[in-house]
């Protein structure tokens, strides 16, 4: 997958950059990008095993009463599209509420489709001129609101980390996200001056500097010690830089990193589903993947029930992952994986259904490109994120 197709509608169009050509017919094919692991749509016309067709037919849907509504920076692509069809999907906050399934409703009858207020694949193409979100950004949207984060988050050093930023929480300490920044300024230092403006210099002193001079920007842009409270101009030249279409491709092209970790772990315990892979994405990015002396484990233990099915396994994995885990995130880790491994679950009190976020049980395809195919995924000996850290309650 290349990352102009992972960015959201909106920073599409923000870049100039034209819609991709795609199938007339997304319920008819695969949609296939290099790289990217995709749905393999049912037939048109299947009625059969009614929850798995429902799962099938939408990629997302407003949430039932009392469970998380569905959210996120490609929910927020809707609604831009939803706007730029001259119809109000509310705020723009990038939360699939009522009035985002209104503005659906209202945008179906005028197509003359099917009136359900969710989103098939089908919809999204002729609203945004866009190829369907992929089971990779879709794992990523999930996993963003577990961690509490989106492209132009920052959060203070209430943990340790120092600065935490960035889709998936790129931290200070962890070098993630130092390493981010340095990549913005190698595309165009610009990018760089049109966010942070007059604090600019003091940014590139931080990327330049040693450790004390990255303990000294902490302490500058979050003044209170063990708060995640931000200095509101620091926070709101983090945003700006977020919303940059460029910096969203860079930021995606470092969460790459954890996908192939992913696919790397579901191929180990062949998960083939959707719910599968994002078990393992959330792995990644929480907890740094599955680590080889778990993965022997594991694999011992279902040597003894060699019946299992895959949803089985995914909890004995999610199991696995939360009593290794420091002992006082095991249970935060117990929660999400469970959740992702049953497809229903509470996280930090929300109650998630997933299929609303088009994960389900569903099969998935491989197809990423020739070029790599093979290629060796290194096991990440110190994350680039906040490990075994949950995000805040949003």
């Amino acid at each position: 997958m290349t990352a102009y197709h992972a960015l959201p509608f909106a920073a599409r169009r923000r870049s100039g950059g034209g819609a991709p050509p795609v199938p007339s017919t997304v319920a008819a094919c695969t949609v296939r990008h290099a790289g990217d692991m995709v749905i393999r749509p049912p037939p048109a016309k299947s009625e059969e095993s009614g929850r798995e067709a429902g799962m099938a037919r939408y990629l997302f849907r407003r949430a039932e009463w009392g469970r998380r509504l569905v959210r996120g920076e490609w929910i927020r692509s809707l609604q831009t599209a939803l706007r730029d069809a001259g119809i109000d999907p509310g705020p723009g906050d990038g939360i699939f509420g009522p009035a985002t399934e209104a503005a659906l409703r209202a945008w179906q009858i005028r197509r003359v489709a099917p009136v359900t207020g969710a989103v098939t694949p089908d919809d999204w193409v002729a609203l945004t001129g866009t190829a369907p979100p992929t089971l990779r950004v879709r794992a990523l949207q999930l996993t963003a609101d577990f961690e509490g984060h989106g492209f132009g988050k920052v959060r203070g050093d209430f943990d340790g980390a120092g600065l935490t930023w960035g889709i998936i929480g790129f931290t200070l300490h962890g070098g993630g996200l130092v390493a981010v920044l340095r990549d913005i300024r190698a595309r165009d230092p610009r990018l760089l001056h049109r966010a942070f403006g007059p604090r600019t210099a003091a940014l590139m002193a931080m990327l330049d500097g040693d450790d004390a001079a990255r303990r000294s920007f902490v302490a500058a842009v979050s003044p209170i010690p063990g708060q995640a409270v931000v200095d509101p101009l620091w926070a709101g030249s983090f945003a700006r830089l977020g919303s940059l279409p460029d910096v969203q491709e860079i930021q995606l092209r470092h969460v790459a990193r954890y996908w192939r970790v992913a696919a790397r772990d579901a191929r180990h315990f062949r998960l083939r589903s959707e719910l599968g892979f994002a078990l393992c994405f959330d792995i990644a990015v929480q907890n740094g993947g599955i680590a080889p002396h778990l993965r022997r484990c594991l694999k011992e233990r279902l040597k003894t029930r060699p019946s299992s099915d895959e949803r089985t396994i995914r909890r004995l994995i999610a199991d696995g992952v939360a009593a290794h885990a420091r002992a006082r995130f095991a249970a935060d880790v117990r929660a999400r994986k469970r959740t992702i491994a049953a497809g229903l679950g509470v996280v930090h009190g929300a109650r998630y259904r997933l299929a609303d976020w088009g994960l389900s049980d569903l099969p998935i395809v491989d197809d990423r490109p020739e070029r790599g195919r093979h290629e060796r995924v290194r096991w990440p000996r110190r994350p680039m994120f906040r490990a075994e850290r949950s995000g805040p309650r949003v």
